[in-house]
């Protein structure tokens, strides 16, 4: 029995200790070919700022681009032709407002408002497709940021020439005048 003992308890040890190990190291979701991704993430704030800006307008556009880096006649041309969508926003900064801008009197109050500003312009990339790449030279992804940079150029540019900046200003005094109105119960006139 003895003998038994000494020739089986290594087996079994063994085999228990490779079940063990396998059980530890190599579990079933491994076994099916998943892969697993971990991310740790410190945030570090960075600064705050204080905002004033009353948006008032936004304009959704869509830019076709086709963007050719013309070179020598020995190399090939890369191209990129896609459709950026994309947004600009005019609004007002309240905070350029003081008091020498507002003026009461018995039933009026005058309020002299900042110029209009385009608060942002950006490229929405989800939005937006990619229709063809033509490569040369230039890595593909190069020319592709190349368009969508003209093409968020080209949107700012458009909108100022679509008048945002006076949209602007209409949609202003459509929002604060009846506001103001409403609190002052006064008669406001708003001007830039």
């Amino acid at each position: 029995m003895k003998k038994i003992l000494i020739y089986i308890l290594p087996w079994f040890l063994t085999i228990l200790f490779g079940f063990i190990l396998y059980k530890t190291n190599f579990n079933s979701e491994e076994k099916s070919g998943e892969i697993k991704t971990v991310s740790y993430h410190h945030l570090i704030q960075e600064r705050i700022i204080n905002l004033g800006k009353l948006e008032v307008v936004k304009y959704y556009l869509k830019d076709i681009v086709e963007h050719e880096v013309k070179n020598p006649w020995y190399l090939p041309d890369p191209k990129a032709v896609l459709i950026a969508s994309g947004e600009v926003v005019g609004c007002i900064d309240l905070t350029k407002i003081d008091s020498a801008d507002i003026k009461f009197s018995n039933n009026k109050i005058s309020i002299q408002l900042p110029q209009p500003e385009l608060c942002y312009f950006k490229i929405n990339h989800a939005d937006s497709k990619i229709y063809s790449v033509e490569k040369g030279l230039f890595q593909e992804s190069d020319l592709i940021d190349a368009a969508y940079k003209e093409a968020e150029m080209h949107l700012q540019k458009t909108a100022l020439q679509m008048k945002i900046m006076d949209q602007t200003k209409e949609n202003a005094k459509l929002i604060l005048k009846p506001l103001l109105e409403k609190i002052s119960d006064k008669e406001v006139e708003l001007s830039f």
